[in-house]
């Protein structure tokens, strides 16, 4: 990785991660060492200024159900090998979805580390999270 690159580290539930739709949503939280998905697109798009170097992935029954534990792994993670950025989603407007990926990326601010995610104006997760969380209107 060239010096200067971004690295990103993308939170993703079982749906985009390709894991499976709502009969998977008590996917287990998990790291994926590399982009999946629309972090595939995102690391293409970013071309040498940025890579996606891991993959947060989570079941959306899994996160709400586990929320306090999953957001101690995330934790865990990120302190690990801190990212440059965590990128959440976007969720669209998928209400569990963008609650999901404003804890994420709230979690991830507190760390210091900058975070942002996509929603659509119409998510829910808009009100709860738009004044702790970068959020671009997907």
């Amino acid at each position: 990785m060239p010096s200067g690159t971004l690295r990103i580290v993308h939170y993703l539930n079982q749906f985009f991660a390709g894991v499976g739709g709502e009969e998977r949503a008590d996917h287990p939280a998990e790291l994926r060492p590399a982009a999946v998905g629309p972090g595939v697109a995102l690391t293409a798009a970013l071309g040498t200024s940025g890579t996606v170097v891991g993959t947060i992935v989570c079941g959306d029954n899994a996160f709400h159900e586990r929320r306090e534990a999953v957001l101690d792994a995330i934790k865990g993670w990120l302190t690990s090998s801190p990212p440059d950025l965590l990128v959440a989603g976007p969720a669209f407007n998928a209400g569990r979805y963008g609650a999901a990926c404003g804890d994420v990326c709230a979690l991830a601010e507190e760390m210091g580390i900058p975070a942002i995610t996509g929603l659509h104006p119409d998510n829910p997760a808009v009100v709860m999270f738009r004044r702790r969380v970068m959020i671009v209107p997907v």
